[in-house]
């Protein structure tokens, strides 16, 4: 239960909310530290004051069987949660709905000099999200990209402290193929941070572009790109292939180039559509469609990343979630490019100068279209 928020309080009525070891201290209870989350609002160094602690209260810590309304309520359970290495396929839900199956990591303050997937990400794919929660500052170096080695339905980053950004973070051509999970709302926080309301990924991105050679349609509030169409320079022959819609989970697929038939993209992050014909691109997707004379599409769509920082974010890095492109065998008949991303970062105070993106891939025409990239302050 919360603390008061006025009259009277002790430091024994701050140990009995938080835990701690007796003989009891202030020294015990700076916010970030074992026994306060960051997110509670009690400064992290400094002299504290037992006023700091009005209307505080004890996060619990990350369960599985619990209920979480949003991806920042999981990272400040798994900030008072002892660290573990790699945990696989739990089904825990958001705001009551079902995300897909996925993986965590907890771990403790960290400089990444020299990133491997493994310890973060398992080696399945398309099938499952990642969160990662660091109880502590987190730095990235110059030269070392976070990134999954193969396809997630989302990839989410908490920061219970700083996060110093030199490196990059990026789910660029790592959105899944899900056919085989719904895509859904996925709640990222809840209140309004940067005039943005309970902002969220929504179950739908960019919709199905179905123009002869357009660009995909863009994502908002949260949403990631469609794929571009497959162009035609002969429409009244046959239109290019169409491009699919972004889902929650991935940027849609690119469709295919024409010459005198028609290849779709698949739906959910699927396969790109085929060139279709001789002389014929071929779309980005998961995996590429296939295009005349080895002209194939690009392997990838953009995919999800939320980075959380309780903290500032410092560095001039990169977050991007961008598509992969279209092929061109001819530029009459280019396959369309798959759609960016959904890259949010949510911080307390944004000091970073860095580059944030999620371009939709290119083609000589029907380029992917682009998703959310997006900076929200004041967590």
């Amino acid at each position: 239960m919360a603390l008061q928020t006025s009259g009277a309080i002790s430091l024994l009525d701050i140990a009995t909310e938080f835990g701690g070891t007796a003989p009891h201290a202030m020294s015990e209870y700076y916010g970030g530290g074992d026994n306060v989350g960051a997110g509670t609002g009690v400064p992290a160094s400094g002299e504290l004051t037992l006023s700091d602690f009005y209307g505080t209260q004890a996060q619990a810590a990350f369960s599985t069987g619990d209920s979480y309304s949003s991806f920042e309520e999981v990272g400040k359970a798994m900030a008072v949660t002892a660290t573990t290495s790699l945990t696989q396929n739990i089904s825990t839900n958001i705001n009551s709905t079902s995300i897909g199956n996925w993986d965590y990591v907890i771990r403790d303050a960290e400089t990444i000099s020299s990133f491997s997937s493994a310890t973060y990400f398992s080696g399945t794919t398309d099938t499952r999200g990642t969160f990662v929660t660091w109880k502590g500052d987190l730095t990235i170096n110059s030269g070392q990209t976070f990134q999954p080695s193969g396809r997630k339905l989302w990839t989410v980053l908490y920061v219970d402290g700083d996060l110093t950004l030199n490196g990059g973070i990026s789910m660029s051509q790592r959105g899944a193929n899900h056919s085989g999970t719904s895509a859904a709302a996925m709640r990222i926080v809840d209140g309004t941070y940067s005039s943005v309301s309970n902002a969220q990924v929504p179950a739908a991105g960019g919709a199905q572009q179905t123009s002869n050679g357009s660009t995909g349609n863009s994502g908002t509030s949260g949403g990631t790109g469609g794929g571009g169409a497959g162009y035609s320079g002969d429409p009244g022959r046959a239109l290019g292939g169409y491009g699919a819609a972004g889902t929650s989970f991935t940027g849609g697929s690119g469709g295919g180039g024409v010459d005198g038939c028609t290849s779709h993209a698949t739906a959910n992050g699927g396969r790109g559509g085929n060139g279709c014909g001789e002389r014929a691109g071929a779309g980005a997707g998961n995996p590429g469609g296939s295009g005349h004379a080895a002209s194939n599409g690009g392997a990838g769509t953009g995919g999800v990343l939320i980075v959380i920082c309780t903290g500032t974010i410092t560095g001039g890095g990169t977050m991007t979630a961008t598509g992969a492109n279209g092929s061109c065998w001819s530029g009459s008949r280019s396959g369309g490019g798959s759609g960016g991303g959904s890259v949010t970062a949510l911080v307390n105070t944004n000091s970073w100068s860095g580059t944030i993106t999620a371009n939709g891939g290119t083609s000589c025409q029907g380029n992917g279209g682009s998703g959310t990239a997006r900076i929200l302050t004041g967590l």
